[in-house]
């Protein structure tokens, strides 16, 4: 018996009035496209983890464990961190201070005294070479910890008592007998603030991977403030806490590169060694046994053979040279591709990670070196923030103590910049030209034009007036300026009267004054 409504009619079903409010409305959803059968299996492993759940400390363990792995085996891979770790860092930074005295001027004593200072304490601290083993480990273990430690011995050497000391992944964790399980916020221990802010570091003061007799040494933990850890590696997620390897996505690639050489080089191998094999026209008998002089026994021997030699060979049996493969000829081609998706994930040219830029020409070289050079910038500012400030703050702290015998300075805010080693530039002559006119129009600085190559002009000005034989910086740079605004620079003489000698101007590409074209 059906349902009557207000009005006495019947009233219809609910399958109904579902499809009655649905009739007319487009069934349609952004991922249609995703739910085809095709797709099915490549999406099967996607999940809505976040960053912390799915970089446990187990999956992080074993691709960690499976990039050293291609490390240790890939010299492709080897030569590619060896080129970044130089091309990012080169020789290491060089500090030049900005601090001004109280009349408003920059304070240069005190400013040339702390860099002097800083290079050698830098020198013998070893910063150059531990910040090219960070950025080494940190595109294979995903993340690095370098941290500033007390030393005696640096101190008798340079006067500061302090030393460098980088530490792996898997040696910064809360995991000891004292805390059996870690804390299971994503940071393996680490401490944080109430606004996400790192407040201090567990080490383990040996390394778990290490073998002792001794485990309780391993489990034995310290803990570093984080004014004096940096924490180095990339966030990709928003709350990530720990880094992971940033070779992730071409690990199989490199698989299946290994695997292609290998059965390449079993082809070329097995072609070689085999010279030529034999076959028969020999009948069988009624019985099904073959007539052949040569037995089934005797299939598939090897018959050595001698040079400069006649051969006789059974009745029935042909010579037949053996036909060989050649290598695969797509090799090569399956080798750039690889590769060149390989240095993707790294913002790296193929002509960079190949060490072969024998398919590049001027303008592609010049075109995929902008972004690699745009992409190393990326990363100094990073090493800047997070590295290389904290070691200038606790080196201007001591630095201080020791001069001034003091240590209330604000030595985080100190006026600052740091300088890195200049690439050298495929078109030094086009450059120059370039850097000249800019000066001309007034579309950049001296000071600028020499940051560019790691120089301070400063310093480069000093050497070059006292070099030419200027009085001080102030007549030598006035004499650039008059080049620079097209005046004809006025040369003294030893009587110090002024030499009215025209010096032109030498430009590219110009004809020579006694050319008869």
């Amino acid at each position: 018996m059906a349902l009557l409504d207000h009005l006495g009619k019947p009233m219809p079903k609910p399958s109904e009035r579902v499809k009655a409010a649905n009739r007319g409305v487009l069934q349609a959803s952004l991922d249609a496209g995703l739910q085809i059968p095709e797709l099915s299996g490549h999406f099967r492993h996607a999940d809505s983890l976040g960053p912390s759940a799915s970089l446990t400390r187990s999956v992080r363990d074993s691709i960690r464990s499976k990039a050293r792995m291609e490390k240790s085996q890939n010299s492709y891979l080897t030569g590619i961190l060896k080129t970044l770790a130089n091309y990012i860092i080169g020789t290491g930074p060089r500090l030049q201070m900005q601090m001004v005295g109280p009349d408003g001027k920059p304070n240069k004593e005190l400013n040339a005294d702390i860099e002097s200072e800083f290079r050698q304490w830098a020198k013998h601290a070893k910063l150059a070479a531990m910040l090219r083993t960070a950025v080494s480990a940190k595109v294979v273990d995903g993340e690095v910890f370098l941290s500033v430690v007390a030393n005696s011995t640096m101190r008798d050497s340079t006067g500061y008592g302090l030393a460098l000391q980088l530490f792996e992944s898997e040696q910064v964790r809360e995991e000891s007998m004292y805390s059996p399980k870690a804390r299971d916020d994503g940071g393996d221990g680490i401490r944080y603030d109430r606004f996400g802010n790192p407040t201090k570091y567990p080490v383990l003061r040996k390394h778990p991977g290490e073998t002792s007799a001794y485990s309780e040494v391993t489990s034995s933990i310290q803990w570093i403030p984080e004014e004096y850890m940096c924490h180095m590696y990339n966030v990709e997620r928003p709350g990530q806490k720990r880094g992971v390897s940033e070779i992730l996505t071409a690990l199989p690639l490199f698989a299946m590169l290994r695997r292609m050489t290998l059965a390449t080089v079993c082809n070329v191998e097995k072609s070689a060694n085999i010279q030529g094999v034999l076959e028969t026209e020999a009948e069988v008998d009624d019985l099904g046994n073959s007539l052949s002089s040569i037995s089934d026994e005797d299939w598939m021997a090897q018959l050595p053979t001698g040079r400069n030699t006649l051969l006789t060979l059974p009745n029935g049996m042909h010579l037949k040279e053996f036909m060989s493969a050649q290598p695969n000829t797509e090799y090569n081609d399956f080798q750039k591709s690889v590769i060149r998706e390989i240095a993707r994930c790294l913002c790296i040219p193929y002509a960079v990670a190949a060490g072969d830029s024998s398919d590049s020409n001027y303008s592609s070289g010049r075109l995929d070196h902008q972004s690699f050079h745009a992409a190393n910038n990326v990363q100094r500012c990073h090493i800047e923030c997070t590295c290389l400030d904290m070691i200038l703050s606790q080196f201007l702290k001591v630095y201080y103590a020791r001069e001034y015998g003091t240590d209330d300075v604000d030595t985080y805010n100190v006026a600052h910049t740091w300088r890195w080693s200049a690439v050298d530039d495929v078109d030094p002559a086009k450059t120059a030209l370039a850097d000249d006119r800019m000066l001309r129009y007034g579309g950049t600085s001296r000071g600028a034009v020499m940051a560019k190559r790691g120089l301070d002009v400063d310093t480069e000005d000093e050497k070059a007036a006292y070099e030419l034989g200027y009085d001080d910086v102030r007549s030598y740079r006035q004499a650039i300026a008059r080049y620079l605004h097209g005046e004809e620079p006025a040369d003294t003489d030893a009587d110090g009267d002024n030499q009215e000698d025209s010096v032109k101007e030498s430009r590219p590409n110009s004809k020579p004054e006694n050319s008869d074209e």
